[in-house]
C-alpha cells in the first residue's frame, strides 16, 4: 500500500510539473506573439508616418511654388503703380482752427 502511495505522489509530482511546464510555454509563447504584433504595428505606423510626411512635403514643396509664383505677380504688379501712389509711410496731420465761443449773454 506504501508503494501505490508513493507511486501515485510521484505520478501528481509528474503531472504537476508536466503542467507548470506547459503553462511556462504557453505564456512564453503568448508573450513572443504579443511582442511581434506590437512590432507588426509599430512598423505599420511607422511607414504610414513616412507616407504623410512625403505627401507633406509635396504640398509644402507646391505651396512654396504657388507662393513664389504669387509674389513675383505682385512684384511685376507693383511695379505698374502709378509713382504717387507710392507707400512712403508718411501720416497726415490736420490741424483744425481752434473754435472761439463768443458769449452774447
Amino acid at each position: 500500500m506504501e508503494t501505490q502511495n508513493l507511486e501515485q505522489q510521484n505520478s501528481w509530482k509528474d503531472k504537476s510539473l508536466i503542467f507548470i511546464i506547459i503553462v511556462l510555454a504557453t505564456a512564453l509563447f503568448t508573450g513572443i506573439v504579443v511582442y511581434l504584433w506590437q512590432q507588426l504595428a509599430i512598423t505599420k505606423i511607422k511607414s504610414e508616418m513616412k507616407n504623410q510626411q512625403l505627401e507633406l512635403k509635396e504640398q509644402i514643396e507646391q505651396l512654396e511654388k504657388e507662393r513664389q509664383e504669387t509674389r513675383n505677380r505682385m512684384m511685376e504688379l507693383y511695379s505698374k503703380l502709378p509713382a504717387e501712389s507710392e507707400r512712403h509711410g508718411w501720416v497726415w496731420l490736420f490741424l483744425r482752427k481752434e473754435i472761439s465761443h463768443s458769449s452774447s449773454d
